[in-house]
């Protein structure tokens, strides 16, 4: 059985949507602050940062091939 290996990344996003009529253009324009292995590091992270931060913080996940 092939084992999947995935990593999360800590993504900064501006607040408001960028560049784009409705919602979801913001989520596409972001820049990554920092790469982990573990999802809780970077979900506690983001949490912290979202509540006195003026960009929006969120975490998702990538396959590594």
């Amino acid at each position: 059985m092939i084992e999947k290996n995935f990593v999360y990344l800590l993504r900064k996003h501006p607040r408001n949507p960028f560049g784009g009529y409705g919602y979801g253009g913001h989520v596409e324009a972001f820049t990554v602050e920092g790469v982990y292995s573990k999802k809780a590091e970077p979900t506690l992270i983001a949490k912290e940062k979202n509540k006195k931060s003026n960009y929006l913080w969120t975490v998702s996940r990538r396959e590594v091939v």
